[in-house]
C-alpha cells in the first residue's frame, strides 16, 4: 500500500501541463514505468485533454511508421561490388520475430571485421536483387559485436575454405566428392537451424 504525496503530484501536474499532446501520447507508451504519483498526474492530464486509448494507439502506429521509413531510408549496411559493409548471422530469436545480427566490414562479400551487433526485425517486404534479396530492418537495440556470433561466422568461413580446399583435392566423379559437396552446401542451413533450436 502506498500513499500519494500531494506535493509530488502537483509537481508532476505542472510538468505534464507544459507538454503538448504528441509528447503526452508518446509518454503513454511507457506509462507503467512512471512512479505512482506521476501516473496519477499523468492520467489526470490525459483526461483533461480527452486523450484516450484510441489516440494513444494512433500515435504509437504513427511512430512505428516513422521508424520503418527511417529504416528504409538509412540501410544498416551497404556494399558496392562486394566491398563495404554487410549483415551476417542470426541468433537470439525473439517471439516478436526479432533477432540479433552483426554488421561487418566485407571485402568481396567475405566478412573481415565486425563493427557492431544489432537486434532487428523485418519491416516491409523483401526486394529481389541479383543472387538474393534486400530487406529493410527496424533496429531495436545496438551493442558491441556479439562474441558468439562473431566466432560462429569466423568458424563458418574457416570451414568454407577448408571445404573448398578438400573438394579441389577430391576426384570430381567419386561418391565421396558428391557427399562432401552436399554436406558442405547444407552447412549454412544446419547452423541456422541449430541456432533456432537453442535460441541463440
Amino acid at each position: 500500500m502506498f500513499t500519494t504525496d500531494v506535493t509530488d503530484v502537483t509537481g508532476y501536474e505542472n510538468t505534464y501541463r507544459l507538454m503538448n499532446n504528441e509528447q503526452l501520447l508518446n509518454l503513454a507508451q511507457d506509462r507503467d514505468s512512471l512512479c505512482p504519483e506521476a501516473r496519477v498526474a499523468f492520467d489526470s492530464e490525459l483526461a483533461k485533454r480527452r486523450l484516450g486509448q484510441e489516440q494513444i494507439d494512433e500515435q504509437a502506429e504513427c511512430v512505428r511508421r516513422g521508424q520503418i521509413e527511417d529504416a528504409q531510408r538509412k540501410p544498416l549496411a551497404k556494399t558496392y561490388n562486394g566491398i563495404g559493409t554487410s549483415l551476417y548471422g542470426k541468433r537470439n530469436f525473439g517471439s516478436d520475430g526479432s533477432f540479433t545480427t552483426t554488421v561487418w566490414i566485407v571485402f568481396l562479400w567475405i566478412p573481415l571485421i565486425p563493427l557492431k551487433s544489432v537486434r532487428v526485425k523485418n519491416c516491409g517486404p523483401a526486394t529481389p536483387i541479383l543472387l538474393g534479396e534486400s530487406r529493410s530492418y527496424l533496429v531495436l537495440s545496438e551493442s558491441h559485436p556479439d562474441v558468439r556470433q562473431v566466432l560462429n561466422i569466423y568458424l563458418f568461413m574457416l570451414s568454407f575454405f577448408i571445404g573448398a580446399a578438400m573438394l579441389d583435392r577430391i576426384h570430381g566423379g567419386s561418391l565421396v566428392a558428391y557427399a562432401t559437396l552436399v554436406v558442405w552446401g547444407c552447412m549454412p542451413w544446419w547452423m541456422r537451424r541449430l541456432a533456432r533450436q537453442h535460441g541463440n
